[in-house]
Parts: C-alpha cells; sequence; structure tokens
C-alpha cells in the first residue's frame, strides 16, 4: 500500500510539475502586452533587476527539486542538467520571440541565473536523498 500512496505522490508530483513547466514556458512580457492593466501591473513587480533573478533562479530551484523528486535515481544527473537547460533555453527563445529581437547579454545573464537555481535545486535534492539514506542506514543498524 505504502507504494502505491509513494506512486500516487509522484504523478501528483509530475502533474505539478508539468503544470510549473507550462508557467516557465508561457511568454508572460508577451502576455502582458495584450491588456493595458495587466502590462502595468506585470512592469511594476518583475521591473527591478532582483526580482527578475530571484524570480529566475526559483523557477529552475523548483523544477530542479521537481525533476529530482520525480525521476530520482531512474534519470542519470547529467541528463537532469539536459533537461533543464533545453528548458531554460526554450524559455529566453520563446521570451525573444515575444519581444520580437535578437539575444543579448540580458539572455546570457538569465541563462547563468537559471542554471544558479537549478544547481541550488539539485543541491537541495542531493542533501534531502543523502539524509534519507542516513536514515535508512540508521534503521538497519538499529535493528
Amino acid at each position: 500500500m505504502a507504494k502505491l500512496k509513494s506512486k500516487h505522490k509522484k504523478r501528483l508530483v509530475g502533474a505539478a510539475l508539468l503544470l510549473w513547466l507550462v508557467g516557465i514556458l508561457f511568454p508572460m512580457a508577451w502576455a502582458s502586452r495584450s491588456h493595458s492593466a495587466w502590462n502595468v501591473w506585470f512592469n511594476r513587480i518583475f521591473a527591478p533587476t532582483w526580482v527578475h533573478v530571484v524570480m529566475h533562479a526559483a523557477l529552475y530551484a523548483v523544477l530542479a527539486l521537481g525533476l529530482g523528486w520525480v525521476f530520482g535515481k531512474r534519470l542519470h544527473r547529467a541528463w537532469l542538467w539536459v533537461i533543464l537547460l533545453i528548458v531554460a533555453f526554450a524559455q529566453e527563445g520563446l521570451q525573444l520571440w515575444g519581444a520580437a529581437r535578437m539575444p543579448g547579454w540580458g539572455e546570457v545573464f538569465d541563462l547563468l541565473v537559471d542554471v544558479g537555481g537549478a544547481a541550488i535545486g539539485l543541491l537541495v535534492w542531493r542533501c534531502f536523498l543523502r539524509g534519507r539514506q542516513a536514515v535508512k542506514n540508521k534503521e538497519v543498524r538499529d535493528e
């Protein structure tokens, strides 16, 4: 029964991760231009650089953590990085398409922040796995 619950949890996390991915890839700046009130709100919230950095890092930290949770040891860490980089490049590409402009240093900066956020997420996942393994080892020793 515990395995069914675990599988159910992974499916829920997978579904949430899919929604998260759609949220990452949706070109918000492009969409905000279609409605003036939303554009004002969007620019007010996301204009400061620090907000932009925190949002990008958080988006990719959660994405990396979720991928680690869903795929666990079934997917090599290098493949996790490949997936994360594909998403990061796709996001920047969609943002450029929405803005109808060529890439510049801002996109390089965003990609670096995305990679930093993903690294934080994978580090948290690794710490979680080590902690879980330590608990299992302690339980085995206690028996």
